[in-house]
């Protein structure tokens, strides 16, 4: 047992903002009608997108990179994400669990900021990084996983069963 003054002093009261406003946000899009706008607004890029997998899938990273700069709750993100991605695969005839798997991966792998994830925020609240070193690796992250995806990981999908295409 400790004292509410106690209490006050170990509390990370960042984390405890930034999951509430996340959640908070994702569940006002999701209302809004504002996620189901986001999806109509990208579908408008598909018709070039569908035709060039590899820009479909390097596309679909970034944007999803981004996203998760506001929504950065990994859960609310990809609640919030995966239905838009598999619309937005299913629109453009392509395979809505390759894309939904897609997006799990980039707001797994990639933080472009100390907020996105709690145990960030703990160490950069604490001084053992600064949000410039969380940005460059995230940035490297993200190229990362786009040339890993290309090269490794859409080739090994088919191979099993999971085509990114017809």
């Amino acid at each position: 047992m400790f004292t509410w003054r106690e209490f006050e002093q170990t509390v990370s009261w960042g984390l405890v903002f930034t999951v509430g406003a996340s959640l908070s946000l994702a569940q006002a899009l999701a209302e809004t009608g504002a996620a189901a706008w986001f999806a109509g607004v990208l579908v408008g890029g598909l018709p070039y997108l569908a035709a060039r997998p590899a820009g479909l899938v390097t596309a679909l990273l970034v944007v999803v990179s981004v996203v998760h700069l506001g929504i950065t709750n990994m859960s609310a993100c990809i609640a919030l994400l995966l239905p838009v991605a598999t619309t937005l695969a299913r629109s453009a005839g392509l395979n809505p669990i390759a894309c939904g798997l897609l997006v799990l991966l980039a707001v797994d792998v990639v933080i472009l900021y100390p907020v996105q994830t709690a145990t960030n925020l703990m160490a950069y609240e604490a001084g053992y990084y600064g949000a410039w070193d969380v940005l460059r690796l995230g940035l490297a992250m993200l190229a990362f996983l786009i040339v890993f995806t290309l090269a490794a990981i859409l080739p090994y999908w088919r191979l099993v069963g999971l085509p990114l295409t017809g």
